[in-house]
């Protein structure tokens, strides 16, 4: 009669819905960012090494700024541009060059003007 209880006690705990529900599943922290994995966008525009390094920079009319304080590379969309460098005292340097993959590279200098 014994073995008749234990199986009449597992029913009655069983039928009355005394069990524990399942755990919820909790979602893993999300892993951490390692910035230095993490895909960088290649840059693409235009590099200049400029003589005088006080000329002046335009990109299609626009001046960014004396060539020696300039960024390393110039970053611009892909397109056609047009490079005028120029400086009092100096013949003025103009070229059209397109960006598409990479950076363009343009080593500049600039001659006295012929008086």
């Amino acid at each position: 009669m014994t073995m008749m209880r234990a199986i009449a006690i597992a029913w009655l705990v069983a039928a009355c819905g005394h069990s524990s529900p399942p755990p919820k599943a909790v979602p893993p922290p999300p892993a951490p960012v390692d910035a230095a994995a993490a895909p960088v966008a290649a840059k693409v525009g235009v590099a200049l090494d400029v003589t005088p390094a006080d000329a002046e920079v335009l990109i299609d009319g626009v001046s960014h700024g004396e060539a020696g304080k300039l960024a390393p590379v110039i970053e611009l969309k892909p397109g056609l541009y047009t490079l005028v460098i120029e400086h009092a005292g100096y013949t003025s340097y103009r070229v059209e060059f397109s960006v598409a993959d990479k950076v363009e590279s343009f080593s500049v200098h600039l001659e006295p003007a012929k008086h």
